[in-house]
């Protein structure tokens, strides 16, 4: 029985296989430098829909709807003269200063706020504007400073 167990132990050595041959690190590689990031994509803030109207219509669209109570000349009408408008120091009624802009004009046509000095009678246009004519109305005022 021993030389059954020696015989066994001898085939158990001779099966066995050899251990693998130990294995060297993996050399230490820098990382690449990642690829720049991609361009900007640059998207105009300008809202989608049609052109602004030609400055002439923005002059006609101002002649008949505005300019009954807002004078070009500086000369005293209802509303505030539109001449030097832009970046004026106006007071409104309630005493708040503000800086008239193309974007005050804009805002005035929804919501008016009176300026010190004036009644106001002013109506608002909301609804009766669409996009396309508000901003050749406000490039016509803004053309004429």
């Amino acid at each position: 029985m021993l030389r059954f167990a020696v015989a066994i132990a001898a085939l158990g050595v001779a099966c066995s296989s050899p251990a693998p041959p130990p294995v060297a690190p993996a050399p230490v590689v820098a990382p690449s430098p990642s690829p720049p990031p991609p361009p900007a994509i640059v998207v105009d803030a300008a809202p989608a829909g049609p052109p602004p109207l030609s400055l002439a219509e923005g002059q006609q669209l101002f002649e008949h709807t505005c300019q009954p109570c807002h004078s070009l000349d500086g000369s005293m009408t209802p509303g505030p003269t539109m001449k030097g408008y832009i970046g004026a120091k106006l007071q409104l009624d309630d005493g708040t200063v503000v800086i008239g802009s193309a974007e005050r004009i804009a805002a005035a046509l929804h919501a008016p706020q009176p300026l010190q000095g004036f009644q106001p009678t002013m109506p608002n246009f909301d609804g009766y504007f669409n996009s396309q004519q508000i901003a050749g109305l406000v490039a016509f005022v803004v053309s004429v400073q």
